[in-house]
C-alpha cells in the first residue's frame, strides 16, 4: 500500500471499530481496531479507540469490569507513550466514565 492508502485504510478500520462498538459487537470492534494498529503502529488514535471499547465493556460486563478498566488504561498509556496529547477530549469523553474514579486515569490526565 502507498502511504496515503495505508492512512485511509487505517481510518476505515477505526470507523468500523467504532461502529461495531456502538452495536455492542465487541469482538468485531476489537478486530477492526487491532487491524488499524497493525496498519499504523505509531498512531496513538487506535489505542484511544481501543480504550474506549474496553471502557464500554467495563460498563456492560460487571463480572469483567476490573479487567476491562485495566485494559482501557493500558491502551491510554500506550497512546500517551506514542505521543497522544489531546487529553482534554479524553477528560470529556462520556464513553470513558468507567475510568473516572481510577487513580491511573487521573494520573494520565494530570501528566498531559
Amino acid at each position: 500500500l502507498s502511504v496515503v492508502g495505508a492512512v485511509l485504510e487505517n481510518r476505515v478500520y477505526l470507523l468500523r471499530g467504532a461502529a461495531w462498538r456502538e452495536q455492542g459487537a465487541w469482538e468485531r470492534g476489537m478486530a477492526a481496531i487491532e487491524k488499524a494498529i497493525e496498519l499504523a503502529p505509531v498512531d496513538p488514535r487506535p489505542r484511544c479507540a481501543m480504550a474506549l471499547l474496553h471502557a464500554h465493556r467495563a460498563d456492560t460486563r460487571a463480572e469483567r469490569r476490573a479487567e476491562e478498566v485495566s485494559r482501557a488504561l493500558d491502551r491510554l498509556e500506550e497512546a500517551r507513550n506514542l505521543g497522544f496529547r489531546d487529553w482534554e477530549s479524553i477528560r470529556h469523553e462520556r464513553g470513558l466514565r468507567a475510568l473516572e474514579s481510577e487513580p491511573r486515569f487521573q494520573g494520565l490526565l494530570e501528566k498531559r
